[in-house]
């Protein structure tokens, strides 16, 4: 009995080191299929990036290549215009059958959809280039000629909903579109219905909105439609900035609309702020200067330090700091847009502190049209004051001056006059009529 069972052991050995032979060819040859497999497909790919024709040559239903190849075709058969010329309307429809051989290896390709699309453009068949355009962007929200394409078309056809959302979406993949965008979304906010949808759009915060309000201004049939978009994000969940706030007053400003660009600032003050909207606003710093026009602006200076600080000896006051660190110092000067009626004022303000320098700081006086010229300057504060000590000046504004730029500089005209060491604060600053 045990002689047999070895028998048998003996007669299956050879037979299992056959299949383990026979396995391990196979798998062998399986692994060379494979790797075969990749090599060609990775070579057809790296050619069809070259040589689009010689990929098509190698593997007919490669539909990157039939892609490439419609692609720059598309383009050389039509005009600047965009339209197809007639004698390239046979070279149009081989390339159509070519983009038709492209789908049906991939049925899903926006980008063939989107191809198709333009060609029905350059032909003058809008009802096809709809259809294969809403195909293109159903199938992938990162095809922007299709969703340009849209927008346009949805824009003649008034259907402001949709002009939105594929501006949305499109801005959101192509944000260095915004000025072929902006105009069309600033037509629409010309509507109340459009208004109030684009404003919900960016009550949202989009990434593409800050660019949007830069391009916006000059692109709208009325200039106060920038000032209707940002008051209705006043009370959502991403107010308006006052980047946004700002690139609108100034764009004003720089148009000269003064007036307006008052007015509108106004419309972004709180009640407590509106208080002390007065001919000089936030003269005795209360509120933190937000950097727009009508407000203080204050830049960072070398070798001086500027900010607003609880004033020295004084309870419930603030102070306008300046601290020079010695040495030569570049000074950006402290400003803030006025739109003062013709008549004469007076400037009255406290200040405090000790400078040592040839030159020393000054306010200053002028008409924003004519920076460079002063309408008057105070005297320069160089000497030593240990107590707050009152200040004043008089000036007249000229009725060809429709908004003025106070200033506070330092009065350097050489290299020599930038050494300035010491400290001086102002408070208490607002300008008056003066009736005398």
């Amino acid at each position: 009995m045990s002689v047999g069972v070895e028998n048998e052991r003996k007669s299956e050995a050879p037979l299992s080191n056959l299949s383990r032979r026979s396995l391990t060819v196979l798998l062998t040859a399986l692994a060379l299929v494979l790797g075969a497999l990749v090599f060609f497909r990775t070579f057809v790919a790296c050619i069809e990036r070259i040589d689009p024709e010689t990929a098509i040559a190698i593997r007919a239903s490669d539909a990157n290549a039939e892609l490439d190849i419609a692609s720059n075709r598309l383009a050389s058969i039509a005009n600047a215009e965009g339209s197809i010329r007639d004698q390239n309307l046979q070279a149009s429809e081989e390339l159509r059958q070519r983009l038709l051989r492209a789908l049906y290896v991939e049925p899903l390709s926006a980008q063939a959809f989107e191809l198709l699309g333009m060609l029905s453009v350059a032909g003058g068949d809008t009802i096809s280039a709809k259809k294969y355009m809403q195909a293109a962007a159903a199938r992938s929200p990162r095809s922007p000629a299709a969703l340009y394409w849209l927008l346009r078309y949805s824009l003649s056809a008034n259907d402001i909903e949709d002009v939105i959302d594929r501006a949305d979406a499109l801005l959101r993949i192509r944000p260095d579109l915004i000025s072929g965008v902006t105009p069309a979304l600033g037509q629409i906010a010309g509507t109340p219905a459009g208004l109030e949808r684009l404003i919900a759009t960016l009550s949202k915060g989009p990434p593409w909105r800050k660019k949007f309000f830069l391009a916006l201004n000059g692109k709208t049939k009325s200039v106060d439609t920038p000032k209707k978009l940002l008051v209705g994000l006043v009370y959502s969940d991403h107010p308006p900035t006052p980047n946004e706030i700002g690139t609108y007053l100034r764009y004003l400003i720089n148009s000269k609309y003064y007036e307006r660009a008052y007015s509108a600032w106004l419309e972004f003050l709180s009640p407590t702020q509106l208080e002390d909207a007065r001919l000089l606003f936030n003269g005795g710093f209360r509120f933190r200067p937000s950097g727009l026009p009508f407000d203080w602006t204050i830049e960072k200076s070398h070798g001086a330090l500027t900010e607003i600080v609880a004033a020295q000896g004084e309870t419930d006051m603030n102070a306008l700091s300046i601290e020079f660190g010695g040495g030569r110092v570049d000074f950006h000067p402290v400003s803030q847009v006025l739109v003062l009626a013709p008549g004469r004022y007076r400037l009255h303000g406290i200040s405090k502190g000790s400078l040592k320098g040839l030159r020393g700081l000054k306010w200053q006086l002028a008409c924003i049209e004519q920076p460079s010229r002063a309408l008057a300057e105070s005297k320069a504060f160089l000497e030593e004051s240990s107590d707050w000590t009152d200040f004043s000046l008089s000036f007249e504004i000229p009725a060809s001056c429709r908004a003025e730029i106070i200033r506070l500089i330092l009065d350097a005209r050489s290299a020599s006059e930038t050494l300035v060491t010491g400290s001086i604060a102002f408070a208490r600053l607002r300008i008056l009529r003066d009736d005398k």
